[in-house]
């Protein structure tokens, strides 16, 4: 498996929970 499979089965779906983790942060603290 070549980096850029383990980058789309595993950084993607991390990087769109880590953004809404950030957007909901961001939402509570400046609401």
């Amino acid at each position: 498996m070549t980096n850029f499979e383990l980058f789309a089965y595993f950084g993607a779906p991390a990087l769109m929970l880590g953004s809404a983790l950030v957007l909901a942060w961001y939402a509570k603290h400046h609401a």
